[in-house]
């Protein structure tokens, strides 16, 4: 498939000015459609992702301390490392059992969220 995000108020969906390796295709467009997409997963699709009875998901506790702490400061996916390595940690006290978040991300920016803080 191709990624056609249409020009707004454009009649055409785009224009015949660029060929792929499977032939002409239309890419004219401002945006591509799938931009500025974050996903934070809490484990790799196929393994499980670990939680606490009481203090819950290994991935939200690392991601909530992260954030509370860093995003008046850091941007969005530097943060997500940092939590990758708190439950990378915490893996290693759970005596070969292990998590390793997996972000995806199609940002294009640094990504800050800079709370107010009290």
């Amino acid at each position: 498939d191709v990624d056609c995000n249409p020009i707004l108020g454009s009649t055409q969906p785009c224009s015949d000015k660029t060929e792929t390796d499977s032939g002409p295709t239309s890419l004219d467009r401002k945006q591509p459609a799938n931009s500025d997409l974050l996903i934070a997963y809490s484990t790799f699709p196929g393994y499980v992702s670990f939680r606490d009875e009481e203090e819950g998901s290994w991935f939200i506790q690392c991601l909530e301390e992260v954030f509370r702490e860093s995003a008046s400061e850091e941007h969005v996916m530097d943060m997500l490392t940092q939590v990758n390595d708190k439950v990378a940690s915490k893996s290693e006290s759970m005596m070969g059992y292990n998590q390793t978040p997996a972000p995806s991300t199609t940002l294009r920016y640094k990504w800050f969220l800079n709370p107010l803080t009290v």
